[in-house]
């Protein structure tokens, strides 16, 4: 149904000894010997070998301790969710939301385990969209372009979704892992979202924006901090303007996910100038801007 545009950006040794005993002749009686025969190997000189007796197999005193462990997925899914950006050190976790604002780009994440010893894979994630029926509507699929190093843990992956054309409401995604360099694959994660309305003008306060100033010639990543102000995780969505020198055109259209009621920071870049400029941004929809200013 939709065309998608996507980025990407993830484990252990089981006798006694015998004798005689003699009498000796007593005074005046008659004489009697009694002689006490050697004893021999059948005596308990010699205690018979301990006998061992198999357990009959429905004895409820030996009970079966051997257990099958079940073979891992070479490639799991610990967790799928949506999330409202990819930065910090484990974005698939911490950033993980419940819902973002229709007709926006949104974000898809899983933690991916590799389960087999090897020192590269090569990850690729598809899957469906299903509404709130059942009935898909769209499909995913994303794949890092080449190998990566192999995770000791979770190895966090994230693509995007352009809902364009989707209504507001609870939609259903399914997600299937495969390594391309062994071909295996992962069962299939689910999750639950859903999309609302986007964010009003009076719903966004943006509280910072960093650089300010960057030398000429040095490439740069700015970060917008943002404060929700509603009491729901919705985007804010609109056209990204530039003004340099005067002339002044739009760069891209933005869809930022915005937990509700949480100041958070979203990067955009990257830049380059090589001449001192002054750079003019807005997002007119919501009537904010900001400036960065690009010196000697």
């Amino acid at each position: 149904m939709h065309r998608r545009t996507y980025l990407g950006s993830l484990a252990s040794t089981v006798g006694l000894a015998g004798g005689c005993l003699g009498s000796g002749p007593m005074d005046g009686a008659e004489t009697t010997q009694t002689t006490i025969a050697e004893p021999t190997t059948a005596t308990a000189t010699e205690p018979p070998a301990p006998t061992t007796t198999d357990p009959s197999t429905d004895s409820p005193t030996e009970p079966d301790t051997e257990t099958e462990t079940p073979d891992l997925d070479p490639l799991g899914i610990e967790r799928a969710s949506l999330i409202w950006g990819i930065g910090g050190a484990d974005p698939i976790l911490r950033n993980a939301v419940g819902s973002a604002g229709a007709g926006g780009t949104v974000i898809l994440g899983a933690r991916l385990l590799v389960n087999v010893d090897a020192a590269e894979f090569r990850p690729a994630v598809d899957g469906r969209i299903m509404n709130d029926a059942g009935t898909q509507i769209d499909t995913v699929s994303h794949e890092l372009p080449e190998a990566v190093e192999s995770p000791d843990g979770a190895f966090p992956y994230w693509f995007q979704l352009d809902t364009a054309g989707y209504e507001t409401g609870t939609y259903t995604c399914e997600l299937t892992a495969t390594d391309r360099l062994t071909d295996g694959v992962s069962a299939t994660a689910q999750f639950d979202f859903d999309l609302v309305e986007p964010l009003d003008t009076d719903d966004v306060e943006l509280r910072s924006v960093d650089p300010e100033t960057v030398p000429k010639g040095d490439p740069f990543t700015w970060e917008l901090t943002f404060r929700n102000l509603a009491d729901r995780t919705s985007d804010l969505q609109g056209d990204l303007h530039i003004e340099i020198a005067g002339r002044r055109r739009e760069l891209t259209d933005v869809s930022w996910t915005l937990p509700a009621l949480s100041t958070v920071t979203h990067e955009r870049g990257e830049f380059e100038f090589d001449e001192p400029v002054t750079l003019q941004f807005d997002v007119p929809s919501h009537d904010i801007g900001w400036q960065i200013e690009v010196v000697e």
